[in-house]
Parts: structure tokens; C-alpha cells; sequence
């Protein structure tokens, strides 16, 4: 029998104190229908040049991490589209284009965290996706 695991990610920044935070957590229904969280995690930062998407994108590798060492099928959710749609559609496009955004040829925003991304969701294979409701293009 294959375990679904349902892991919800989110992420903040706010510019006036220049603090943020991420959090990941599994939701999980037993047999009997109750709700159990087996896993928590959150962190906390500060500092100059952050952004809400930076933190949003940090939870989701997070998640990816957790899901890579974990046995089990996982289902990611995000509220951020910039982060589903990084992951989902536009990295792989990215990677072909050398890591240019396609029609302006400018190198993406947030690299260092696309580039693994990449390699947890792309180059890697384990049984997780993420998901947000609507469509990315």
C-alpha cells in the first residue's frame, strides 16, 4: 500500500523589520479519518535583500528535502504561484536557456535557490509534487 503524504509549505518577508520566516508541515489522515502532524519544521531569518518569494521558495526546497529522504508518495502544497510555477514549468525552461529567461535572455531572479530546486525536483527522482490551484502560464 502507498502512503500519500500531504506537506504544506509557506514563506514570508517583511521589508520594514527585515525579518522573515518559512515553515513546512505534514498533515496526514490515518485509517480511522483523524488528522495527524508528524512532521514541523520552521525557520526564521534576518537581514538586507531579502524578498517574500526568496522565503516562499526556500520552504518549498524544505519540503523537497524532507520528501527525498522520506519513504512515501508526497503531494506539496504552496500558495505562492511564483514558487509552483518555477518548479513545475519554467526551471526546465530555464535549464535549456541556460538559466536565461526565455524572449529577454536576462539571467532568472534567485539562482542559487532555482538551481536546487532543480536538482531536488528535476534531477533527482523521488514520488513528490507540488501543486497550487490555477494554471502557470
Amino acid at each position: 500500500m502507498i502512503i500519500c503524504h500531504n506537506l504544506y509549505v509557506d514563506g514570508s518577508w517583511d521589508l520594514k523589520t527585515d525579518e522573515g520566516g518559512w515553515s513546512v508541515i505534514q498533515l496526514d489522515e490515518d485509517e480511522n479519518g483523524n488528522l495527524t502532524i508528524p512532521f514541523l519544521s520552521c525557520g526564521r531569518g534576518r537581514g538586507h535583500s531579502m524578498t517574500n518569494n526568496q522565503m516562499e521558495l526556500f520552504a518549498a526546497l524544505q519540503a523537497g528535502k524532507y520528501a527525498k529522504n522520506n519513504d512515501g508518495l508526497y503531494h506539496i502544497y504552496c500558495d505562492s504561484r511564483y514558487t509552483v510555477c518555477s518548479i513545475n514549468d519554467w526551471i526546465p525552461r530555464w535549464v535549456t536557456n541556460h538559466w536565461k529567461k526565455t524572449g529577454t535572455n536576462k539571467q532568472v531572479k534567485n539562482l542559487g535557490l532555482m538551481k536546487k530546486l532543480h536538482k531536488i525536483f528535476h534531477d533527482d527522482f523521488f514520488n513528490a509534487d507540488i501543486q497550487k490551484n490555477g494554471c502557470c502560464s
